[in-house]
């Protein structure tokens, strides 16, 4: 019972959804958990794609009853630039100073926002 999934995406803000569904359809038999899952994995993979590739992607995606494979390759002939620093980019972001934002006043009194008291 092998199925799959071949998409093309566009370098677009709603090709993360489009994969999501189709991941979605391609698993409609499956626990709602497990197909839940596999939708957020692809779609931030496709998301990371469209983010810093520069043209389409491609999504390939097959399920034999028990697994599911998933690719998304984009067209960019280059291979990604090295991080010259030896740090993963979202070890930087945590590692950077914090600063800390004071409630607004005119929205906070007493603990309480105005807005949803």
């Amino acid at each position: 019972m092998l199925r799959d999934v071949h998409l093309l995406l566009e370098n677009s803000l709603s090709s993360p959804a489009r994969a999501r569904r189709a991941i979605e359809g391609l698993l409609a038999d499956v626990a709602p958990e497990s197909r839940y899952d596999a939708a957020l994995l692809t779609s931030e993979l496709v998301t990371h794609a469209v983010t810093h590739a520069r043209g389409a992607c491609s999504l390939d995606a097959t399920w034999d009853g028990s697994s599911l494979r998933v690719e998304v390759l984009d067209a960019e002939a280059a291979l990604p630039r090295a991080d010259t620093t030896g740090t993963p980019s979202g070890l930087r972001a945590a590692n950077r100073p914090r600063t800390r934002r004071r409630p607004d006043r005119r929205v906070m009194e007493s603990g309480r926002c105005r807005a949803h008291p």
